[in-house]
């Protein structure tokens, strides 16, 4: 490389990096106080408190420390003592229980009737004697015609050791 492109690439370099402000000089777009913020950085620091602008983290710490980087436009979120920790995405897929019992799972997703979902439950019964048939989540009350879950005794009659869970709502029916 020659002298002149070398002294002009360093100069561009520095300019670039005098002109970006640093992270803790940048105003947050958000912050999160009052809480547990779980860095989990290598000394596993639990701050209370996290600025964040541009989806990135700019800084954790302190609730004074943090909240003093706030500007007017600063939407300010008190966490009343909850844990958050940045970067964990929950993207709220079931693929271990899928995985290990998908093949013991009836599919309740298009049913519109009880008396529909029960045919579908005993039919797997009846494949597969003596094993669980589990009827996962997928569904909702409001796509049957009785707006209402099964009843252990409607599934005790469709044959099979049967499990339904919806929510905090679980049914069991066993032969």
């Amino acid at each position: 490389m020659r002298k002149g492109s070398l002294a002009a690439v360093s100069a561009l370099a520095i300019s670039i990096a005098l002109s970006a402000a640093p992270a803790s000089a940048q105003t947050p777009s958000l912050v999160l106080y009052d809480g547990k913020s779980v860095t989990l950085d290598g000394k596993s620091t639990v701050a209370t408190a996290i600025a964040i602008a541009g989806g990135e983290i700019l800084r954790v710490g302190g609730d004074r420390q943090i909240r003093n980087m706030a500007s007017r436009s600063t939407r300010s979120v008190d966490l009343g003592g909850w844990t958050v920790i940045p970067g964990l995405v929950d993207s709220h897929q079931h693929v271990i229980r899928a995985g290990v019992t998908h093949r013991s799972e009836v599919d309740w997703s298009d049913v519109t009737s009880l008396d529909q979902g029960l045919a579908r439950i005993a039919a797997a019964a009846k494949a597969r004697p003596g094993q669980w048939v589990l009827v996962p989540g997928g569904w909702h009350v409001d796509q049957l015609k009785e707006g209402r879950e099964p009843t252990s005794a409607e599934l005790a009659k469709s044959g099979g050791k049967v499990s339904h869970a919806s929510g905090p709502f679980a049914v069991l029916g066993a032969k």
